[in-house]
């Protein structure tokens, strides 16, 4: 009565995964500049704090004058900054270890401001906290736990096991 119908073909063999861009511990996407961007920003907070707390006459501890002439500690704030910028723009694999570093340095330097110049700490503190937020964002830049890669096409003996 009806023409029998033929069997279907065998299913093909699974195609090897792709690792995805970011696979192997670096942010996907736009996060790394997202980052970048956002500390670039923070690193310029730290130049308008510095230019705003001399003008104000209460300098904060890190722009400190020495007998001997300007010291070097006004570097420590841009080492955070420029380290996070450095490393997330080039999409480097601690990406974010640097960013939560930085993130720890700015609170550290809020902290050492808060009894000379009050005012200029809230401000850090406020970057720092910056800092932690975008820092925290940034971790949905990292790739999800994908299957391992097959070679070939061929699966692994995990993904045969679960195919049974």
């Amino acid at each position: 009565m009806f023409p029998r119908a033929e069997p279907l073909p065998p299913p093909s063999p699974p195609e090897a995964s792709v690792p995805r861009t970011g696979a192997d511990g670096r942010l996907i996407g736009p996060w790394s500049w997202i980052l970048g961007a956002a500390w670039a920003a923070i690193g310029v907070g730290f130049v308008i704090v510095a230019a705003t707390s001399r003008q104000v006459g209460k300098p904060v501890w890190w722009l400190g004058d020495t007998p001997i002439g300007p010291s070097v500690w006004w570097l420590v704030p841009a080492i955070g900054p420029i380290i996070a910028v450095g490393w997330s723009t080039s999409r480097a694999r601690r990406a974010l270890t640097a960013s939560t570093v930085a993130t720890v340095l700015s609170g550290a330097i809020a902290v050492g401001d808060l009894s000379q110049s009050p005012g200029a700490a809230v401000f850090e503190l406020a970057l720092a906290v910056a800092g932690a937020l975008v820092t925290a964002a940034a971790l949905a830049g990292r790739p999800p736990h994908s299957r391992v890669p097959t070679s070939r096409g061929v699966p692994t003996r995990r993904e045969a096991r679960l195919r049974r």
